[in-house]
């Protein structure tokens, strides 16, 4: 069981490595959903690093032991509902993401997961 102030300390790391400019965001063959938010959505780097320093508590969904070979750090989990601007019709979208984050030991964060939901976000902690 994990608790709400457990939480909030990753966030405030994740949260300044970020600013700090120290992330990066997954981005090849193996991560088409991500790609496809970049595509269909007009957002960049900075605004996706905004939505991530704009995490709170309750937007927590889970955390999961890495499954790669070379690592041993947990992923934590969140749900993020935005609105972003579509960029090939007019208008705007209410968007639930899916954020898979990996804070290493070498004070650096992996964003592995940064796209639309594929179905409803379960959150851990009541909102």
């Amino acid at each position: 069981m994990i608790g709400k102030n457990e939480v909030k300390q990753y966030l405030l790391v994740v949260c300044e490595l970020v600013r700090k400019g120290q992330y990066h965001i997954e981005r090849n063959e193996n991560r088409e959903a991500n790609d496809a938010l970049f595509l269909n959505y007009l957002i960049d780097e900075r605004k996706a690093a905004e939505i991530i320093t704009q995490l709170e508590v309750n937007d927590f969904c889970g955390r999961v032991e890495d499954r790669s070979l070379q690592s041993s750090e947990m992923l934590y989990i969140f749900g993020r509902n935005v609105t972003l601007q579509k960029r090939f019709e007019d208008g705007f979208d209410e968007v639930e993401l899916y954020i898979k984050l990996k804070k290493t030991k070498n004070h650096f964060v992996v964003v592995i997961s940064f796209h639309e939901s594929k179905y409803p976000m379960e959150y851990y902690f009541e909102k």
